[in-house]
């Protein structure tokens, strides 16, 4: 072979090794949910406020995919979103009932189309059926214990027991007043979640939600890598907005006066 074919076979390698492996999907959602909102009480919602169906999409390069859709087999399509640095897409879409949701997007397979340059590749998806009978909602009087919360003390959130069909939990909590990044706690297998005090900022309204979800494996076929879930969730939110960090001096104003009614009470002894 001349050593100008050898080079020119060398680099049509190298084009085609990495154009190979530059097309990486990390994984796909396709699920629904049923939101409630807890009134303060320690019950129980008695029923959702929305309904959603949601699809979500990633990849590792942000130059591989243009765009993402989801096809409906009897319905029109749902472009997704694309999220700001190019590798992930995603759409919702609200209701306000079980059967709104369900005319629009019944239960069955459906398809994630990825635009890749001059193909485009069609995955399988499955939206299941809302199975999770399980409604998250908050005990332990937390609503009360939050409103007017002094953020400089540590604070215990407590929920209810999922059921065995519930895979993952998870907390939520968001500042609606800005200036916090939301946070977002695995508490699969808890009851419970301790946070430190600091956590929370004083006198800021915050979103507080409980997630039990169910995750299905969505096993790749015209994909070549990644992970894909069919996902049912019930979420349960709250809001509530914190007090004041007590002033030094107050605190110690408070200490002395403790003080001294102690004080007081052994003379009178």
């Amino acid at each position: 072979m001349r050593p100008r074919c050898a080079l020119f076979a060398v680099l049509m390698l190298f084009v085609l090794s990495a154009d190979s492996a530059r097309a990486v999907v990390i994984e796909w959602t396709l699920g629904r949910l049923s939101a409630y909102l807890q009134d303060g009480s320690n019950l129980a919602p008695a029923a959702p406020s929305f309904h959603e169906v949601f699809a979500q999409f990633a990849s590792d390069d942000p130059f591989e995919f243009s765009g993402v859709v989801l096809e409906h087999p009897t319905g029109p399509d749902a472009p997704l979103d694309a999220m700001p640095g190019g590798t992930r897409w995603d759409i919702s879409s609200g209701y306000f009932s079980t059967s709104q949701l369900e005319t629009a997007w019944p239960a069955g397979d459906y398809t994630l189309a990825a635009n890749s340059g001059s193909s485009t590749i069609r995955e399988s998806v499955a939206l299941r059926s809302h199975d999770v009978d399980s409604v998250p909602y908050f005990t332990g009087s937390v609503y009360e214990v939050l409103s007017g919360l002094n953020p400089s003390r540590p604070v215990t959130l407590e929920w209810n027991a999922p059921g065995a069909e519930v895979d993952r939990v998870t907390v939520h909590i968001a500042s609606l007043s800005g200036g916090q990044a939301p946070i977002a706690v695995d508490a699969t297998g808890q009851t419970s979640l301790p946070l430190p005090a600091g956590t929370l900022a004083p006198n800021t309204v915050y979103s507080l939600s409980i997630e039990f979800s169910s995750e299905q494996a969505d096993q790749p076929d015209a994909f070549s890598s990644g992970e894909g879930k069919s996902v049912v969730k019930n979420i349960t939110e709250i809001a509530f907005t914190t007090g004041e960090v007590p002033e030094p001096s107050g605190l110690v104003a408070g200490a002395l006066l403790a003080v001294g009614l102690s004080a007081r009470r052994r003379r009178a002894a």
